[in-house]
This record gives C-alpha cells, structure tokens and sequence, in this order.
C-alpha cells in the first residue's frame, strides 16, 4: 500500500513539473513572439511641425539658363562642346561657315569699286555737260538742262548704292570676325540640337527649341510638374517638401 502511494506521489511530482516547464516555454515563447510583433508609432501632436507640408516630386535645375539660338541663315562648320562640358565667359561653343560670306565680301568689293567708277564718270559728264551748256545757243539750253539733271539723278542714285554696298561689307566683315560664337557665362552644356546632322526637333515634347543650352551653376531650384492628377493638391505659398 506503501508502495502504491509512493509511486502515485511520484507521478504527480513529475506530472506537476511538465506543467510548470511547459508554462515557462509558453510564456518565454509569448513574451518572445510579443516582441518581435511591436508597432512603433508616432503622436499626430509630433507631427505638428510638418502639418500644411506638400510632398512633391521636382528636379534640381540651375536658377538660370541661356539659351543660344543659330543663324537660321548660316551653316555651323563646327561643334566644339558637347553634353556636360563645364564653359566660362568666352568659352568658344561653336563656329559658323565663312566659304560663302568671304565669297560675298569679295564680290561686294567689286561693286563697291564699280560704284565708285560710275560716280566718276557721272561727275566728268555733268562738268561736260555744264561747259558745253554754257556755250551753246540759248534754244539748246533746255536740252542741256535736261540732260545735266537727268546726270545728277543717276549720280545720287549712284552715292546711295556706294553707301548700302559699304554697310553691306561692314555687315559681313562683323559676320566673318564673329563666327565663333562663345559663352556669355559660366555653367554646363545641358543640350545641343544638332538639326543639320538629321536630327529632327519635336517642338511638342517639351525640350528647348535653342541650338544650344547652358545652364549657370552656383544657384539651384526645385523644379516640378503640375498634371490633371495633383493640380488640386498643390497650394500657393504652402511649404513644400
């Protein structure tokens, strides 16, 4: 009888202490699982300090940017930048073709010269002219008269092409001195339309319509784009983000 209650004694012993083992593993386990579950969150009162701010999407982009439009009536010789090249005041950023403008410059040198020849040879026959006049009898004078105006128009007429010939050759040799065309201020080459390449320039999608772009560097902004979609999120002198 003795022996019967000593074992069932021991039983339970060992039954009492799976149950206590099995509700500390339990335990650990929950206290473990809690842990590993926890949310951190944030008061809306901390949260104050960003309230009213706009969240936008932008790019950063230089304050300032230079667009060089081409003579649309000269041919570029040569491109001497590309993309991404770094240019200060004066940096050559390409040249145009001067063939065609040393040709005409020559060629207005020639009328230039011959204008100056028909001036000449007008003057000589209005000074023939004023002699003979003064000589001859009275009922030819007005024959004279008539030709020695007609010789006065020709020669004023001669004195305004001389001057259109000569701001014509100012004109080219300005042209044919400047054909280099530099940089008017520090920054990067963003873009160069080379449109006599085959390059063809979509004026819809959005890119600048300049042969070449520049962009100062020193000063930057944010800039973004208003669509259909967050035109009512956007507000006028709210701060933004």
């Amino acid at each position: 009888m003795q022996k019967k209650q000593k074992i069932i004694i021991g039983a339970c012993t060992v039954l009492c202490i799976g149950v206590i083992g099995a509700g500390i593993f339990f335990v650990q386990h929950k206290d473990k699982g809690n842990k590993e579950e926890l949310a951190y969150v944030m008061s809306v009162s901390s949260m104050n300090d960003m309230a009213g701010t706009q969240k936008l999407a932008g790019i950063v982009e230089s304050q300032k940017t230079l667009d060089i439009q081409k003579d649309a009536e000269r041919e570029v010789k040569e491109i001497l930048v590309k993309t991404g090249d770094e240019v200060d005041v004066g940096t050559p950023l390409f040249t145009y073709d001067t063939e065609k403008l040393e040709a005409d410059l020559q060629q207005a040198n020639l009328d230039l010269e011959r204008a100056d020849n028909d001036m000449k040879n007008q003057k000589d026959q209005i000074a023939q002219l004023e002699k003979e006049k003064k000589k001859a009898p009275e009922k030819e004078q007005l024959s004279y008269t008539t030709q020695i105006q007609s010789a006065q128009m020709d020669l004023k007429k001669s004195e305004y092409e001389k001057k259109a010939k000569e701001v014509e050759i100012n004109r080219i040799k300005s042209q044919i001195e400047n054909s280099t065309v530099t940089s008017e201020m520090k920054g990067v080459v963003k873009s160069v339309n080379n449109s006599q390449n085959g390059e063809s320039i979509n004026p819809y999608d959005g890119s600048s319509q300049a042969f070449m772009t520049i962009l100062a560097t020193g000063e930057y902004r944010i800039k973004g784009k208003v669509n259909e979609q967050n035109i009512t999120q956007i507000v006028e002198g709210a701060p933004a983000i």
